[in-house]
């Protein structure tokens, strides 16, 4: 301590880093311009795509794209992140664009923009690969209605601790159903 102040020094291994600087598995700028029939704006960030692939896999652009035979050469979005929308798009032409850093996201605009196949990559990477705690896998169950992880999260609480991880969670979407099935897992572990 010197006049009343303490300097300390941190030494910091980083391990894992997730989210930052994430490489683009498919381009939708101008290089694919000449092959694109649409241009979507997402807070000044165009991408460049095909109707017929945005409405093979939603429902909603196939309402905008071909509801009532209007030509619609740009569309503009601005409440969403041009981020997730990338990884969105990657997902809905076929690249594995799904990780803990965009699932939420990929997830968000499969059920804002009606793409089934996107919300059960999701839903599958969630099962499988996520690294997610139990509490944030449980929480985008429901928000989501994922209905098969939802089973899953249920099934790997094993403990008092599980529980009380997920309560504190403080899940707003929590139902009736999963808190019967949260509380009939907590007797069977405390029996």
């Amino acid at each position: 301590m010197v006049n009343r102040k303490v300097t300390v020094e941190a030494h910091v291994v980083i391990k894992e880093m997730i989210g930052l600087d994430r490489k683009n598995l498919r381009k939708f700028d101008e290089s694919v311009r000449d092959v694109s029939d649409v241009v979507v704006v997402v807070k000044d960030r165009r991408f460049y795509l095909c109707k017929e692939i945005l409405a093979v896999q939603s429902t909603y652009f196939r309402s905008i794209l071909f509801g009532n035979n209007e030509e619609h050469p740009e569309i503009e979005f601005h409440d969403i992140d041009p981020e997730d929308f990338q990884a969105f798009l990657e997902l809905l032409h076929g690249e594995s664009s799904v990780d803990d850093s965009t699932v939420e996201g990929i997830l968000h605009l499969a059920h804002v923009y009606n793409t089934p196949m996107c919300v059960r990559r999701c839903e599958e990477f969630l099962i499988e690969k996520s690294k997610f705690k139990l509490d944030k896998k449980l929480e985008l169950s429901l928000r989501y209605k994922l209905e098969n992880l939802k089973p899953t999260c249920i099934s790997h609480v094993t403990s008092v601790a599980d529980v009380r991880e997920i309560v504190s969670a403080e899940i707003r979407e929590m139902d009736l159903h999963t808190s019967q099935a949260l509380l009939r897992k907590l007797l069977i572990i405390c029996d």
